[in-house]
């Protein structure tokens, strides 16, 4: 006695087995997720307080939100305004700065000129005052021979 199997008979059988393994897997998959929505149930159930107090404040965070960002946007928009104004016055100062700059490099070098002409002044000076004092200084030394000859 031999059993023949068409193909139409074992297509039937893969196709109930392929069912079979699915089905298999989907009650595993919802007994899990069974009891994850048991556990999220303890939970809410647990915090349902602080979920009442957090959900009712909602609109009033919504409503301080909502403030800040109007607060905010008028806050850039004095800003922007005023840019161009602050921008404008740096440049100013900026020249004015660089104005006295110059003024001060042409006042330094006027006075560093007057300085060294000044200093060679005074050692052109300082070296006749010498000569002056060395002959002076001769001077009493041939006074005081005669004067010492003579006694």
């Amino acid at each position: 006695m031999a059993n023949t199997f068409t193909l139409q008979e074992i297509g039937i059988f893969v196709l109930f087995s392929i069912l079979g393994v699915f089905g298999i897997y989907l009650i595993i998959a919802l007994k899990n997720l069974i009891t994850t929505m048991k556990n999220i149930n303890r939970v809410i159930e647990k915090n349902e307080d602080a979920l009442q107090r957090s959900i009712s404040t909602l609109p009033n965070i919504t409503n301080n939100v909502e403030s800040i960002s109007k607060n905010v946007d008028e806050k850039v928009k004095e800003v922007g305004d005023s840019l161009p104004i602050i921008l404008d016055n740096v440049t100013e100062i900026s020249d004015d700065i660089r104005e006295s700059i110059d003024m001060v490099e042409g006042t330094v070098s006027t006075v560093s000129k007057g300085v060294n002409d000044t200093v060679v002044t005074i050692n052109e000076g300082s070296k006749n005052i010498s000569s002056y004092i060395k002959a002076a200084g001769e001077i009493i030394k041939v006074i005081s021979n005669i004067f010492s000859k003579s006694k």
